[in-house]
């Protein structure tokens, strides 16, 4: 229905500027945003929206509202990537900034001609779209080298060991931070003379083995992180073809933000991969969803804690416990073959890096984090455990009250991870971007479901997909 689209579509965009304003002087407006786009997922996730007047009354007037509200959302972004200050420490004679400009609002122009009710370009559209975001991407990540965080340092690092034969897991990482006045590391992550980080790779071994390639080839890991989100892109924009997909793809695309996480290496786009590649499967290829799924619990810590809704992602009809065993099983599996063998290599360099090591991390008070507010403020200091608990009651709340498919699946995501990176005892934009990904999915998903019909798919891509 419009009304949930244009509640995630204003999840996506307040979201996505909440982390763009957003700074270690805490603006009450980045707090503002986020509170917004967090009651707009806990409205589209757990209300049942079909039986509120207001529903009725946006349905009545067709889609005009809901494009144009994308429309605004799209100059918002464009607004906000335009007029905030370059942060690339870039190569002599490449201006960024300059270029990112010009090809977002190339890619933005093309986002805008699929809301027109005439796309000239047609199915050539989309292809173009993407082609201009992956070449972004891949330039950013060439013109802006070594970049200074301990994410890049961790996998070089990381990479070294493995390459001669060694775990990656528990051996010491250099600490490019010695010095620096803000604590970064806990003291106890610390060698005594602080030179070293007790710490090898801190991610599990798929995020390494997937990037490890373009280190090899192109001497730059981070390729395969632009070519993840492109490609998650893709995924979003056919999963249920159509505008409202190519929609949710623009938006996620040209979150202001994005670019700035190629450049820092965080290891999310490849975690919204393999989201994107679950999704897809739930929605246009069920026979490989064990794959899709078993990759997303096997890329990062957290993702586990989906497992409760595994049977959203289930065609209809076949939403049964042992359909949902099996799947769970067949995921399982997938992601504890390419795990296990690096746990048995070093366990106890595993546990410490991938387990304890975050839960050993200091309380960051420049996070986008209402712990942190309210800390600041003197109103209240919360437990650390306090996200652990809302994560949990907000997946059961979804479990019993959202809808039972693959939008389901989505929205429950972004509403459970949005609030518990808001309540944690860090946040930061790499956090909230998977977040961010899970809403642009369940506006994507908001299409018909025979809209995704193969015979219907080159049509309904001509009329401005």
């Amino acid at each position: 229905m419009l009304l949930r689209s244009a509640l995630w579509l204003v999840f996506v965009v307040a979201l996505g500027e909440a982390l763009q304003i957003h700074t270690s002087r805490q603006p009450p407006l980045a707090y503002l945003l986020l509170s917004v786009s967090l009651g707009c997922a806990l409205l589209a996730t757990l209300v049942p929206l079909q039986r509120l007047a207001p529903a009725r009354a946006i349905a009545v007037r067709g889609e005009r509202p809901l494009l144009l509200l994308a429309l605004a959302g799209l100059l918002l972004q464009l607004w906000a990537l335009a007029t905030a200050q370059p942060s690339w420490s870039i190569k002599p004679g490449h201006s960024v900034f300059a270029v990112l400009v010009l090809g977002v609002l190339t890619c933005a122009l093309l986002a805008a001609l699929g809301i027109a009710e005439r796309d000239p370009l047609g199915r050539a559209r989309l292809p173009l779209f993407l082609a201009v975001h992956l070449a972004l991407g891949l330039y950013v990540v060439h013109a802006t080298p070594d970049p200074w965080i301990d994410v890049y340092q961790y996998h070089l690092e990381s990479f070294k060991e493995l390459l001669a034969g060694r775990s990656p897991y528990g051996h010491l990482t250099t600490n490019i931070y010695r010095g620096y006045p803000f604590p970064f590391m806990a003291p106890e992550l610390l060698t005594p003379d602080g030179a070293f980080v007790k710490v090898g790779f801190p991610y599990p071994p798929l995020q390494l083995l997937l990037t490890l390639p373009a280190h090899l080839i192109a001497g730059d890991y981070r390729y395969v992180q632009a070519i993840a989100f492109s490609v998650s892109g893709l995924l979003m924009a056919l999963a249920r073809p159509g505008r409202m997909a190519a929609i949710a793809a623009a938006l996620f695309l040209l979150t202001p933000r994005l670019f700035f996480m190629l450049e820092g290496s965080w290891t999310e786009p490849t975690v919204v991969l393999f989201l994107s590649l679950t999704l897809f499967c739930a929605a246009r290829a069920p026979r490989l969803l064990p794959w899709a799924l078993g990759g997303l619990f096997g890329i990062k810590q957290y993702a586990i804690v989906l497992a409760p809704l595994a049977a959203f992602l289930l065609p209809e009809g076949e939403r049964t416990p042992r359909a949902t065993v099996r799947l769970l099983a067949k995921a399982f599996a997938i992601a504890a073959a390419i795990t296990l063998p690096f746990f048995l290599w070093s366990p106890r360099g595993f546990l410490a890096d991938v387990l304890l090591m975050q839960m050993r991390q200091p309380f960051r008070l420049d996070s986008l984090s209402f712990m942190a507010l309210w800390h600041l403020r003197g109103i209240v200091t919360l437990p650390s455990w306090t996200c652990f608990v809302l994560l949990g009651a907000l997946l059961l709340a979804a479990r019993l009250f959202a809808e039972r498919d693959a939008r389901g699946f989505a929205g429950a995501t972004a509403l459970a991870f949005g609030f518990f990176f808001a309540t944690g005892k860090q946040a930061f934009v790499n956090y909230y971007v998977f977040a961010l990904a899970s809403g642009a999915w369940a506006l994507a998903l908001s299409a018909p479901r025979n809209a995704a019909t193969t015979a219907q798919f080159p049509q309904t891509v001509n009329q401005g997909a």
